[in-house]
């Protein structure tokens, strides 16, 4: 008899727990294989009652040394302007936690780990492997008979051991089985729909750094970085994340009802989507550099110019500057989330934060129905 529960972190989001940590199960109810940390296991029993019996299958998985934390990824503001400036950054991706999410943090930071351990595991094995096959094709050439023999049971069972490690990486991760309403399905895949467009932005934006001044209104430190589908190699699920690439702190994975944070080295920070406030502004950027394919010049101000925004005719090689209509997505939390993106396209990143608020309102509501 084993202790086994269904933990409900969100509405219609259900997470497997056991003693030994996340597991992932494949077959009915009754009768199926689970992979877990300790190994396959068979469980077979009488649904709705609670109870089945649970065999292992296979070898037991040996213990391995914690793997190689991550390299640390930021990006710091330009030095000699820190005083002039506000850096925008989220607090570290540990701290921003939503209240809700604690538990979910814990198993993906558990997950994670024991991950690296498995890759530091198959990279070894598979050095082995390797060694395996060499001494083996020198016992071909040069031995025959059981000492041949001999070397190729260890090449085999170095081969089924690196299978087994292969198999427990692919089922280290955690499985969100998501139950949700038609309503907020139609609504996130509305979401997914309008980020496709948002991807296609011809520039986006980290903003890192603006300007805390009357003097320095509208000067901003930016550099621009990538939006793609990407799933957490931690977490199984059928919808690919939203994700924003982040140049001075954790990037941002977008899964339907939380945000993960994942920084450079291995920390998590997970926000409830409902905890996530998102704002949208326009800008009149000017641009000295490439013009975006997809924006619109809405006006031209002079390089050199009088306080009335006139030429100043004391330069004669003065020339205009292009201004830009841009747009801008700020994204903040309670627990320290503070992000800026710029985009090229300001129908683009309307769209996406108008489904987003639609989406967020939903899931919403539908909390509210079920307190």
């Amino acid at each position: 008899m084993r202790f086994r529960r269904r933990t409900k972190i969100l509405p219609g989001v259900y997470l497997n727990f056991s003693k030994t940590g996340i597991s992932t199960t494949v077959g009915p109810r009754g009768a199926n294989v689970n992979l877990g940390k300790q190994g396959a296991f068979l469980n077979t029993g009488i649904p709705g009652t609670g109870l089945y019996d649970r065999k292992r299958i296979g070898s037991t998985p040996k213990q391995k040394k914690a793997g190689p934390q991550l390299s640390p990824k930021s990006q710091n503001l330009p030095e000699g302007i820190h005083a002039h400036l506000d850096e925008i950054k989220s607090q570290s991706a540990e701290a921003t936690t939503s209240d809700s999410l604690f538990e979910l943090k814990e198993t993906l930071l558990d997950c994670h780990e024991r991950r690296n351990e498995l890759k530091l595991a198959i990279t070894r094995q598979s050095k082995k492997v390797k060694k395996s096959k060499q001494l083996l094709t020198w016992m071909r050439i040069l031995i025959v008979g059981f000492i041949f023999l001999s070397f190729r049971r260890k090449w085999l069972e170095a081969k089924h051991e690196l299978k087994e490690l292969q198999l427990e990486l692919e089922a280290e991760r955690i499985d969100l089985d998501l139950e949700w309403p038609k309503t907020l399905q139609s609504a996130y895949e509305k979401l997914e729909f309008e980020f496709e467009g948002l991807m296609s932005c011809y520039k986006v934006w980290d903003i890192i750094g603006a300007g805390n001044s009357a003097s320095l209104k509208g000067l901003v430190v930016r550099e621009e970085c990538a939006l793609n589908r990407k799933t957490l190699a931690e977490v199984k699920s059928k919808q690919e994340a939203l994700h924003f690439q982040n140049l001075n702190a954790g990037d941002l994975y977008f899964y339907p009802f939380f945000i993960a944070i994942l920084d450079g080295v291995g920390k998590f920070g997970l926000i409830d989507i409902r905890d996530l406030i998102l704002t949208y502004e326009e800008h009149e950027f000017t641009e000295n550099n490439e013009i975006p394919l997809d924006s619109e010049v809405i006006d031209h101000r002079w390089f050199k110019e009088n306080k009335d925004n006139s030429r100043d005719k004391r330069f004669k090689n003065n020339f205009q500057i292009p201004v830009c209509a841009y747009a801008g997505i700020t994204m903040k939390s309670d627990g320290g989330v503070y992000e800026k993106y710029m985009f090229s396209s300001r129908s683009k990143a309307k769209s996406f934060y108008e489904a987003f608020k639609n989406y967020q309102a939903l899931v919403t509501l539908e909390s509210e129905k079920e307190a």
